[in-house]
């Protein structure tokens, strides 16, 4: 399973323990490198691309 949080709410830690919680998975945890931890956006997205741009005047539109 994959799945992405907001880092400001959640950290993933606290996701996947109450996931676990939530039912009986044969599942581990991920933890990547820092460098890539540490990047807002998914690592092979293209911030310059017009859809990565379209995406984020959306998202502001609702925070």
């Amino acid at each position: 399973m994959v799945y992405f949080h907001d880092m400001k709410v959640v950290n993933s830690e606290q996701v996947f323990n109450q996931l676990m919680a939530k039912g009986n998975y044969k599942a581990e945890r991920l933890i990547i490198p820092q460098n890539i931890a540490s990047k807002g956006v998914c690592p092979v997205m293209n911030q310059n691309s017009f859809s990565y741009k379209f995406s984020r005047g959306i998202q502001h539109l609702f925070n």
